[in-house]
């Protein structure tokens, strides 16, 4: 009985993952062909998630409010600060 269960998730789970990835192919695709239509959905579908309070989450797990705030100058500056500090406290180990 286990073993059954067992195999029936397996095949769900793979129906459903090659599902999920025909159609991310399949909006690519929608969104290359009406480019403009996409990007104005898009953006409604943004504010209308700002509008009732949900964030949204980059790649790395940050919101889109923490990522606004910083600028490229900013995150370059920190990562010469931190390269500079690395590098004083290897001298100083030395």
């Amino acid at each position: 009985m286990e073993n059954r269960r067992l195999a029936t998730a397996v095949k769900m789970s793979v129906r459903q993952r090659n599902y999920q990835r025909a159609r991310g192919r399949a909006l690519v695709k929608l969104a290359k062909a009406h480019r403009e239509e996409y990007r104005l959905y898009f953006e409604q579908e943004k504010l209308n998630d700002h509008t009732q309070g949900k964030t949204w989450i980059d790649i790395h797990g940050n919101t889109t409010s923490s990522v606004d705030t910083h600028t490229r100058t900013d995150t370059n500056r920190s990562k010469t600060e931190t390269t500079q500090t690395s590098n004083q406290s290897r001298a100083s180990n030395l």
